[in-house]
């Protein structure tokens, strides 16, 4: 659920008098709002970064991306029809691309939010929530502080609705010796949830085993080559 069509819904509702979204980066969109890498990084995926023999792969596959990263990329499309992407009482413009490009997407979303701005607190994380003592008429107490400071703030609600992401951060498979593969080739380990466009992988190839027929179950085990 993203956090503006929530709040749309509860304002149709009439359901509260007072209604505060929390939102840590500066604009809304939520996965759709596209993060680059740092400026001198766009060549690279992992950074340029010497590997200590305590780091891991997700410390190699993380050490570049921006402090609120999405996984949006340079050239994205929807794999869904705009008629399926738009909410039912807000469609996108006319004219828009069966298939809109992330950029479409990211507009449709700062219009649709454009009569609840006042109700967005930018630039501010949610630290904890949890429920008050019952003898209280407010049942959530919400801990949030500025993204930029560390002084921390609570407040006593009603009711909460969580409308996080969960696609900012990547989960990486469990293989023997990743670990040590990876500080010795940190550049031949990528994960999706850092790729921004594809000049890292210019005039590289990526082999791929060929594909077995569809009745045989049997995988083929993974095995980590140096590159070439």
């Amino acid at each position: 659920m993203h956090n503006s069509d929530a709040c749309r819904y509860l304002l149709a509702e009439n359901a509260f008098s007072k209604i505060i979204i929390y939102e840590q980066r500066n604009a809304v969109g939520g996965v759709w709002n596209y993060t680059p890498l740092p400026s001198n990084k766009h060549e690279t995926v992992n950074g340029e970064c010497r590997q200590p023999p305590s780091q891991t792969a997700m410390d190699i596959v993380t050490t570049n991306l921006p402090k609120f990263n999405t996984p949006m990329y340079q050239g994205l499309e929807t794999n869904l029809p705009d008629t399926l992407m738009q909410y039912s009482d807000t469609p996108f413009p006319e004219g828009t691309r069966l298939f809109p490009t992330r950029e479409t997407v990211m507009k449709y979303l700062e219009a649709y939010a454009g009569d609840i701005m006042s109700m967005i607190r930018f630039n501010h994380q949610v630290i904890d929530v949890r429920p008050t003592s019952s003898d209280e008429w407010h049942g959530w107490a919400i801990t949030t502080k500025p993204t930029a400071e560390d002084e921390t703030k609570v407040e006593k609600f009603d009711a909460v609705v969580v409308a996080n992401g969960h696609s900012d951060w990547p989960l990486l498979p469990e293989i023997d010796a990743l670990d040590a593969w990876s500080r010795k080739y940190p550049e031949s380990v990528h994960h999706s949830v850092s790729y921004k466009n594809p000049h890292a992988f210019k005039n590289k190839v990526s082999p791929h085993p060929a594909p077995r027929p569809h009745h045989q179950s049997n995988l083929t085990p993974f095995r980590l080559h140096p590159p070439h």
